[in-house]
């Protein structure tokens, strides 16, 4: 009886043992799975919350660009009938305060596509020397006015004196698009 007894009870605990394990494996799995893919998730919410502040920092460049843009066009460049003759005219002083003497300039004007301007390239043969040239490339580089030099050709004589050909090009705003 005693062993009846004993082996019922062993069943019993092997039943139990087994119910216990069927009920309790899976969940463990289910709760290691679930762990997992909350993990996975975090992960995902801070890749998108570092991509939607990149884009917000984007955004902000985007806008100040605009914002610069803007500003260039309505504050720092003139019309072409206002600021043709003044440019020129401070190219020349610019030349003359630097010691070097201008020769007879020319320009073409072309559209700029895509954007309000007019992009006038401005020839220019100066007569001087070395010291000259470089107060000049200095002085326009400090100008208010919008200026770009372009191209630059240097041709020396055997007296010491330095011919210097430039391009410098200056923008217009025309008022479309803006």
């Amino acid at each position: 009886m005693r062993r009846g007894l004993l082996l019922g009870l062993l069943a019993l605990l092997a039943l139990n043992l087994a119910v216990g394990l069927v009920f309790t494996i899976p969940r463990v799995w289910a709760e290691r799975s679930l762990s997992e893919r909350a993990k996975t998730l975090e992960a995902e919410v801070a890749r998108e919350k570092e991509f939607l502040l990149s884009e917000k920092r984007r955004e902000e460049t985007i806008k100040a660009n605009g914002q610069d843009v803007q500003k260039l066009y309505h504050a720092q460049l003139a019309t072409y009938a206002k600021g043709l003759v003044p440019s020129l005219a401070e190219l020349d002083q610019i030349a003359i305060e630097s010691g070097l003497n201008p020769g007879p300039e020319s320009f073409q004007k072309v559209e700029v596509k895509g954007a309000p301007l007019l992009e006038v390239s401005i020839k220019a043969p100066l007569a001087g020397g070395y010291p000259q040239i470089v107060s000049f490339l200095s002085r326009i580089e400090r100008s208010p006015r919008f200026f770009v030099v372009d191209r630059m050709q240097l041709s020396s004589h055997a007296e010491g004196s330095e011919d210097l050909m430039i391009e410098v090009s200056t923008y217009f705003f025309t008022g479309g698009g803006a």
